[in-house]
């Protein structure tokens, strides 16, 4: 199966691919036989195990994009303490200025990409699933797919901007990516929500998850370890039994030998910090040695 809004990304496949084969005639005709087949196969795949070309098997959430109706996330994906992407993901603050970069280097690379961002970005915003990751962490798992794409830009920023404040406002930027996505890690996500419904006395109809910042998934999270509620958990849920229930910390080897655990981590950070050091440090000490022997 595929989800129904990747085909309003087919046609940037389409158009790139005929476009950088335009002229080689016979690549053209391949390239697009190869594309209707596909999707050919796609729909009988449909109709042979949902009854309908068109029936994707996604239910309710293919019903498509409702832009007047749930225009609150394109904004809330943007500014909100629970569901922004910037702060599960702070790098991608720079895609602007990276996008551009990356747009004078490779044209039609650059537009499929901000393609493919800004059609998942608007498809799923509005799309009546929109909200339905409150348990999720992040702002959705079907905007994960946009985000090897940023990346990728990223990479041209390096080349504009060579200071070393640029390269430690990027390391801080990425640190503090890693520390939130840290908590998700750490905490097993049915204790989390067990712990935001029981123990923290909200459970009410209007938890907010998306606004309120008591109730955002990242903050929860912070609780959970801090108050070491894990630790007090017994088996009042079958699901108690499936986590490592008693352990502070979502970690097989950590609550099987923490001293193993130490020293992996410990060899870990050794090993980042000098790498970093060598990308990140050492190439811009070397650059200012050699000005220094040229003067």
């Amino acid at each position: 199966m595929i989800f129904t809004f990747n085909f309003f990304l087919f046609p940037i496949f389409l158009f790139i691919g005929i476009y950088e084969f335009k002229d080689k005639k016979k690549h053209v005709i391949l390239f697009v036989l190869a594309f209707l087949s596909f999707l050919l196969i796609q729909g009988i795949f449909n109709e042979y195990r949902f009854g309908d070309f068109f029936d994707f098997g996604f239910g309710t959430q293919q019903q498509g994009a409702d832009l007047l109706k749930n225009i609150e996330c394109l904004y809330a994906y943007l500014i909100s303490p629970g569901k922004s992407i910037f702060v599960y993901f702070p790098l991608s603050i720079l895609f602007p200025v990276s996008w551009i970069l990356f747009y004078k280097k490779d044209k039609n690379l650059a537009l499929m990409f901000i393609g493919i961002t800004v059609i998942t970005y608007f498809y799923i915003g509005t799309s009546n699933i929109w909200d339905s990751a409150g348990g999720m962490w992040g702002p959705h798992r079907y905007l994960l797919p946009i985000i090897p794409l940023i990346i990728i830009t990223l990479g041209t920023l390096f080349q504009k901007f060579q200071s070393k404040r640029f390269k430690i406002i990027f390391i801080l930027l990425a640190i503090a990516g890693f520390v939130v996505n840290l908590f998700g890690k750490l905490v097993w996500y049915r204790f989390l929500w067990n712990f935001i419904w029981h123990q923290e006395n909200v459970a009410k109809t209007n938890i907010d998850t998306t606004w309120n910042l008591h109730d955002s998934i990242v903050f929860q999270a912070f609780r959970v370890i801090q108050t070491g509620y894990v630790e007090n958990l017994t088996g009042q849920a079958h699901f108690f039994s499936i986590g490592l229930t008693g352990c502070t910390y979502d970690l097989f080897i950590y609550c099987s030998n923490k001293l193993i655990f130490s020293l992996l981590l410990s060899i870990a950070i050794i090993l980042g910090l000098y790498i970093t050091y060598l990308i990140f440090f050492k190439k811009c000490q070397n650059s200012i040695d050699l000005n220094n022997s040229k003067s």
